[in-house]
């Protein structure tokens, strides 16, 4: 038998190829950890970075609404008080909070419009036209809006919307502040009351009964009513709420000379609002306002004199005349108009008034009301033709702009100007009462009588902006808001987030030159949320 040839053996890979190819096995394994590894460390910096931001940005908004709480009891103090709050830096500006370690946070409150440096105090509303008792004449008289469409469809806006609720919630959005003594230093809210919804948006209608758009009034405060709604419902872009208009001397608009009084409104733009606006001689050589510094939706007053007690009714047929603290020839003049069953439309119809009266025996009796320059402020303070408790829509002769005095019946360019000139020098008892405008000679008696039931002397909403910002780090917030001090507490009415808008103001101008040397690579960090130093951002379009 033959043998077969055993088959040939196979042969084996060498060692050190077998080690080889185990260790690039762990190589691959070592480099996935490692990519898992870094992937991992990299998403919780991330977390930790996005947490730390948005820890810093909530500071921000406390820092900002603290100043929205201080501003709206600084405006009821101004109520009550007349603390100063049209241009007050010691109260307003830079105003230190608390320090949490990395940051000591401050807040600036702000008038809206202003350029730099800002005007840190507030606006007050009694300082525009009211949409919801002007009439389409007034309207049409305000800058850029002569003979436009716009005038219908705003008032046809105010008519749709009616008013918001008068009421605001007493308790704090839930994502708006953190619990009051977080954070040390933070102000409690000492009971005013803070505004419905998230940050940054307007308090949702209410059912509060609106006005009777009535000049004197209702049984109840004007509900409020969001401008920013009234252009939206004429169908306008919610830039003219912005405006397009360009600067007016900060005179023009009631500012008093103390501080730096700076200028008004903002650099003209090309929005599509802008086209409402054009050359005013109201305003000299410079563009007309935007709209939200000429009207509002939410001005009135309680009808009550200095001293916080309720006018007296000169037309109320209960009245006991001779009871009155009136020269005995104005008494005199008053029961003649009662016995001839005439009535006053206005106090201000006393004004060196002389009238013929026939009295029981029918003879004819010529008789002066003897109210004069001396009678006049006291008359203006103390006394109503109005039963009313709440007057709406007057008009603040101590505050408002040129062009919105042009709008009352009876005033001419030439009493609106010297109006304005007037007021730097008006002592604190001239500002008590719109007499000043007869008393100082600016109008005489007829003239007074016609602008007078326009004319207020006092202002109980205002609107302000605040910025809360930290140092060095740069995180900021920005809010606008209105208050209404004509309650106690003093309630917030609306209130808005601006901060995409930029930081509002220069560093040097506003905060200082050396903290503008210490803090000026923070503050010219252009992501969101830094600081951006040199100009606002872009309008707002919420």
């Amino acid at each position: 038998m033959q043998r077969r040839p055993s088959p040939a053996k196979t042969a084996e890979p060498p060692l050190g190829e077998e080690r080889g190819f185990v260790l690039l096995t762990v190589l691959v394994v070592v480099l996935l950890a490692s990519m898992l590894a870094v992937s991992l460390l990299f998403s919780m910096r991330a977390e930790s970075g996005a947490e730390a931001a948005s820890q810093a940005q909530a500071r921000a908004w406390n820092a900002a609404l603290s100043g929205v709480f201080r501003a709206a009891a600084a405006a009821q103090a101004a109520v009550e008080s007349g603390s100063p709050w049209q241009n007050n830096p010691d109260a307003f500006q830079n105003q230190a909070l608390w320090n949490d370690g990395a940051d000591q946070w401050y807040f600036s409150v702000y008038a809206p419009g202003t350029a730099n440096p800002p005007r840190f105090g507030l606006d007050d509303e009694a300082s525009r036209l009211n949409l919801r008792n002007a009439s389409a004449e007034q309207l049409a008289k305000l800058p850029g809006l002569e003979g436009e469409s716009i005038v219908s469809d705003l008032l046809a806006a105010v008519r749709t919307l009616g008013g918001g609720s008068a009421e605001a919630s007493n308790a704090p959005p839930a994502d708006a502040t953190a619990p009051p003594g977080e954070f040390p230093g933070e102000p409690e809210p000492s009971g005013l009351a803070a505004p419905p919804g998230s940050p940054g948006a307007a308090p949702e209608a209410g059912a509060a009964s609106p006005s009777d758009g009535k000049k004197d009034g209702g049984g109840k405060p004007p509900g409020f009513l969001p401008l920013a709604d009234v252009f939206a419902a004429a169908g306008l872009p919610v830039s003219a709420v912005e405006g397009a208009g360009g600067s007016a001397e900060a005179e023009d608009f009631g500012v008093p000379e103390t501080g730096s009084p700076g200028t008004a409104a903002a650099a003209a733009d090309s929005s599509a609002f802008g086209e409402f606006f054009a050359q005013s001689g109201a305003f000299g050589e410079s563009q007309a306002p935007p709209l939200e510094q000429l009207l509002t939706a939410c001005s009135y007053e309680p009808n009550v004199d200095s001293q916080g007690e309720p006018r007296i009714n000169l037309n109320d047929p209960d009245l006991d005349i001779q009871s009155l603290e009136l020269p005995d020839q104005t008494k005199a003049f008053l029961e003649a108009l009662r016995n001839a069953g005439r009535t006053l439309s206005h106090p201000a119809e006393l004004l060196e008034a002389s009238e013929t009266f026939q009295d029981r025996r029918g003879r004819q009796r010529r008789l002066d009301s003897g109210v004069g320059k001396a009678e006049l402020p006291d008359l203006l303070d103390r006394y109503t033709a109005v039963s009313a408790p709440y007057l709406e829509g007057l008009i603040n002769v101590n505050t408002a702009p040129t062009a919105v005095l042009l709008t009352i019946p009876g005033m001419d360019q030439a009493l609106a100007e010297a109006i304005v000139a007037a007021r730097p020098g008006l002592t604190q008892e001239e500002r008590r009462t719109p007499a000043w405008v007869y008393t100082r000679g600016l109008a005489d008696a007829e003239t007074f009588r016609r602008i007078a039931p326009s004319l207020t002397a006092r202002s109980y909403q205002f609107r302000f902006r605040v910025a809360g910002y930290g140092l060095p780090s740069g995180q900021f917030a920005v809010i606008e808001a209105v208050v209404d001090a004509a309650v106690r507490p003093a309630r917030i009415l609306m209130i808005r987030d601006l901060t995409r808008q930029g930081f509002p103001f220069s560093l040097d101008q506003a905060l200082g030159a050396p903290w503008q040397a210490a803090l000026q690579p923070a503050f010219n960090t252009p992501p969101e949320g830094k600081v951006q130093a040199t100009t606002k951002g872009p309008q707002d379009r919420s």
